[in-house]
């Protein structure tokens, strides 16, 4: 997914913390407008089947910068697809603005909105309403509600690995596709070649995007025609996700490498 949703909330310093809900809690419903005056609804995602990602911080936390920096969520958004995945992203101090957030006037680490493609909310209120302990906490929240605490400064394939162990929709990565447009990948596991096959006509329109278990972007190209022979030779082995879009619709497959 590239729309990765970041959310502001935000949390007065001094003010006493509260406990984060324990994992397996229903996340309380809540709607708030971004940055840029647009509303969201976390039930309205949750119902579609989405799993939403909430990251706290702070625009002056320089250890949060850094996790920031290392672009772990970002990749985790890479992985899936809009219909999926969620980000927010959630600033902590009552007393900052949205200036701070793109870095356009003191008191910020800098421009935190510079190549995301994020939402961010600014509201104290949410950011009580969601408990969380502290600058730098990420829990996700599953289509069935539930809350899951996400460790500190956690890797893209850790929080993946979250996700799939707690039964979330967007753990289907990998094994979900779009039944209206049947393709292949083949042999898979694959060692120095792989073909990616299409049944239907216009696979021609079709991209495709190879992401390692990290995140990152490792080969991309278009289909030019119903078949596509990929040489992977160069390649590290292991598990990689195939991310196509073909005439609107995204597929996503895994791949292996032996």
């Amino acid at each position: 997914m590239k729309h990765f949703i970041s959310t502001l909330f935000v949390f007065s310093i001094g003010l006493t913390m509260y406990a984060q809900p324990a994992d397996g809690t229903t996340c309380p419903d809540f709607t708030a407008n971004d940055i840029n005056g647009n509303s969201f609804n976390l039930y309205t995602w949750l119902d579609e089947g989405k799993t939403v990602v909430i990251h706290s911080f702070w625009t002056m936390d320089a250890p949060g910068w850094g996790y920031h920096s290392s672009n772990h969520l970002r990749n985790l958004s890479n992985l899936y697809s809009d219909d999926e995945l969620t980000v927010l992203y959630l600033e902590g101090a009552a007393s900052n603005t949205s200036a701070q957030i793109t870095g356009t006037t003191p008191g910020t680490m800098g421009d935190w909105t510079d190549g995301n493609d994020f939402i961010f909310i600014d509201s104290a209120e949410l950011m009580n309403t969601l408990s969380f302990e502290s600058f730098g906490t990420t829990f996700f929240v599953c289509p069935d509600y539930t809350t899951h605490h996400v460790p500190h400064n956690s890797t893209t394939a850790a929080i993946s690995q979250l996700m799939t162990e707690s039964g979330c929709a967007a753990s289907s990565i990998g094994i979900k596709e779009e039944k209206e447009i049947s393709m292949t990948l083949y042999p898979n596991p694959a060692h120095n070649l792989v073909q990616f096959t299409f049944e239907d006509n216009n696979a021609s329109n079709a991209t495709y995007s190879i992401y390692a278990s990290t995140g990152q972007l490792v080969l991309e190209g278009k289909m030019r025609g119903q078949k596509e022979i990929i040489n992977t030779s160069e390649m590290e082995r292991g598990v990689y996700q195939v991310k196509f879009q073909i005439n609107g619709r995204i597929i996503i497959k895994k791949l292996v490498l032996a």
